[in-house]
């Protein structure tokens, strides 16, 4: 998916207000990167992730392409 969203929608992801894919892709992988840091948020952060991750369904994205991107912001 790339391009701006339908019907000049957008979306919160992360608490950043995306117009596109891609944009929405960056927020999620910044998101992700903030939420993981176990010492400082523990299991809230999973579970602040997984419903950003419902958001991302929302928009279209598969679960197989939000899992590469936590995985390639954990990198």
């Amino acid at each position: 998916m790339t391009g701006a969203f339908e019907n000049n929608k957008s979306a919160r992801i992360g608490g950043v207000i995306v117009f596109t894919y891609e944009g929405a892709r960056n927020a999620y992988k910044n998101f992700v990167r903030r939420a993981s840091d176990w010492e400082k948020y523990g299991a809230d952060g999973l579970y602040a992730i997984s419903e950003e991750m419902l958001k991302m369904f929302d928009l279209g994205f598969s679960p197989d392409e939000c899992e590469r991107l936590e995985i390639e912001a954990m990198k």
